[in-house]
């Protein structure tokens, strides 16, 4: 869902998905105030805590929201957004993008209730023991399904606004040059000042189709989709390196193909591994290696870091960690992490696919 608000909050521009998810026509919202859409605790929370931040540093993300739809009905979303500037690094208006999570935080309070369930049967007399274990063995399955719905259907909406950034609002953008390419040209010696200026447009504009390319990329790369993980993973070492000073060696044998599930999950852990790197360990090198053994696939991402103690990992990192040990589990597969202060940091992610 996409939409952009003017320095005094009101709406410029929704993109169909918005509208079809709140069940609002366009004329009745273009140039209202976009947390009328909002609930009152919203509404504060924007007004008092969000907005000036943004205005102020042009950036936010995952900003939690609820938004009341035309028929009533409430929708959790988290939303990130930025703001576009003029020459002068003056905020003109918002472009942002908002994820429906309500389904996602439905299930998680249901995730909630079933622990709080799970704690009271612990309370249970002895001899139910037996009968308690299977319960828990059926709910373990139960939850673990439940996780791995919730990592598809994000991956899915991670689909569906990639594919819009790159595809609607691209085109636009890129209608848009051409239109201030041909007014510069017309403009060329009759107007220096303006000429001047539409320069400059076509300079912010071709940054903005970088920044939505760039969006796009990392909320799911096409080359995933189309030619797969092996070329995937190539795709993301060569964008670290070319934005960072670490060298990113990729190595690989001849991949079997796999499903979309597992080839998402693999990749998305040799991501997170290689940004953790480029963030916290201060490496110079990476390697990064896709191979198959007798049983499955084996990803591992060495570093030549700082390292770290695992067992005091916790607020640090742990939840990437924790991110990445689930997305093995959940494809059947096994993510050890081996590391140690000054000598860098190992991760081995191993799918059983055979037998």
């Amino acid at each position: 869902m996409l939409h952009s608000i003017d320095t005094e909050g009101k709406i410029i521009r929704v993109s169909d998905h918005w509208m079809e998810a709140t069940g609002y026509q366009r004329e009745e919202v273009i140039g209202k105030q976009l947390i009328s859409f909002f609930t009152p605790e919203s509404q504060q929370y924007a007004l008092h805590a969000i907005f000036p931040k943004f205005f102020n540093t042009g950036f936010c993300k995952d900003i939690p929201y609820t938004y009341i739809k035309k028929n009533g009905e409430k929708m959790d979303i988290l939303l990130s957004g930025y703001g576009v500037k003029d020459e002068k690094s003056k905020i003109l208006r918002s472009l942002a993008v908002s994820v429906d999570v309500t389904e996602k935080n439905r299930t998680q309070k249901d995730l909630q209730v079933a622990k709080e369930k799970l704690s009271q049967y612990s309370l249970d007399l002895e001899q139910q023991v037996k009968k308690r274990t299977i319960q828990l063995e059926k709910t373990q399955e139960s939850l673990k399904n439940i996780s791995k719905n919730i990592i598809t259907s994000q991956e899915r909406e991670k689909a569906l606004v990639a594919r819009e950034l790159h595809d609607h609002l691209g085109q636009v953008l890129t209608a848009l040059r051409f239109d201030a390419v041909w007014i510069k040209k017309y403009l060329t010696g009759i107007d220096k000042t303006a000429n001047d200026r539409a320069e400059k447009m076509c300079s912010l504009i071709d940054d903005t189709i970088h920044d939505v390319r760039d969006m796009a990329y990392r909320l799911r790369p096409r080359v995933l989709d189309d030619l797969g993980l092996t070329d995937a993973l190539e795709s993301l070492l060569t964008d670290f390196e070319n934005r960072s000073n670490v060298s990113c060696v990729f190595k690989h044998d001849k991949i079997p193909k796999i499903n979309d599930t597992l080839a998402t999950a693999l990749y998305r852990i040799g991501q997170e591994a290689v940004t953790n790197s480029l963030r916290h360990s201060k490496a110079t090198t990476i390697i990064v290696e896709l191979k198959t053994d007798e049983e499955g696939i084996v990803l591992f991402i060495q570093d030549n870091g700082c390292g770290f103690e695992i067992h005091k990992t916790k607020g640090i990192n742990e939840f990437g960690l924790e991110g990445m040990r689930e997305r093995a589990n959940l494809v059947g597969g096994k993510l050890d992490i081996f590391s140690r202060l000054s000598e860098g940091t190992s991760i081995c992610c191993k799918v059983k696919i055979k037998g």
